[in-house]
């Protein structure tokens, strides 16, 4: 069993989300009702359940980061203590930044995120960037401290 220094879980749970997806969802029904409505639906059931299900999970223990963003990834991905160069907080804009929420691809490197503006940016050795979102940058940022000191 993993010795957990830090965990946690975030989903997407922004009320503005819900409501776009939800007035997304129920309009064209409305507007057009002679269209295929049992279609729709099952494609609306089944876009709200990926969404609901959705989960970001990050695991911080003497091994490194772990991670995982269910359902994209079936099995955890991790981040070894050793493959860290540099590691921080930061403040970021998720649409500007990175093109939106979850897993994301832009110049400043990958990042993983669900909700918010805070972050903790690995810099890995290999010169890949990394970004977390989180709600506990501080905690996050301590676990990191305390992995790589238990390492040395």
């Amino acid at each position: 069993m993993k010795n957990i220094i830090f965990k946690e879980e975030q989903r997407f749970t922004q009320w503005w989300l819900w409501l776009i997806l939800i007035i997304t969802l129920i309009m064209p029904p409305l507007v057009n009702p002679n269209e295929s409505s049992n279609y729709y639906l099952l494609i609306s059931i089944l876009l709200l359940a990926l969404i609901y299900l959705t989960k970001l999970t990050t695991l911080v223990t003497k091994e490194g980061i772990h991670y995982r963003f269910f359902p994209f990834h079936f099995k955890e991905k991790i981040i070894k203590i050793e493959e860290i160069k540099t590691y921080e907080q930061i403040k970021y804009n998720p649409i500007f930044d990175y093109g939106g929420w979850g897993i994301r691809y832009g110049s400043n490197g990958k990042a993983y995120n669900v909700k918010g503006n805070i972050g903790v940016r690995i810099l890995l050795k290999n010169g890949k960037k990394i970004l977390f979102g989180t709600q506990d940058a501080h905690r996050f940022i301590s676990a990191i401290k305390e992995a790589n000191s238990s390492g040395e």
